[in-house]
């Protein structure tokens, strides 16, 4: 599991998932300025020892409950 967010790493833990990606990806937030491409990078470098990952974009899920629909979209954007 890539996440920043301490809420959803709780989650991770507690179904048994390892955090990843604390030391390895400069700029990863829960915020809309994170290093997307860092942790997605990061991702791909490691998928091979998982047969499972999880990678947290809260940035998107913020967006929503700022109820500012051009973030969540350019959000999305970015993901893609």
């Amino acid at each position: 599991m890539i996440s920043p967010t301490a809420i959803i790493r709780g989650v991770g833990l507690t179904v048994g998932m390892q955090i990843r990606g604390d030391q390895e990806v400069p700029g990863m937030t829960g915020y809309y300025d994170s290093n997307l491409k860092g942790k997605m990078v990061y991702a791909a470098q490691i998928c091979d020892e998982y047969d499972f990952g999880f990678v947290h974009i809260k940035a998107v899920d913020d967006a929503g409950h700022d109820k500012d629909l051009h973030i969540k979209i350019a959000q999305l954007e970015k993901c893609d």
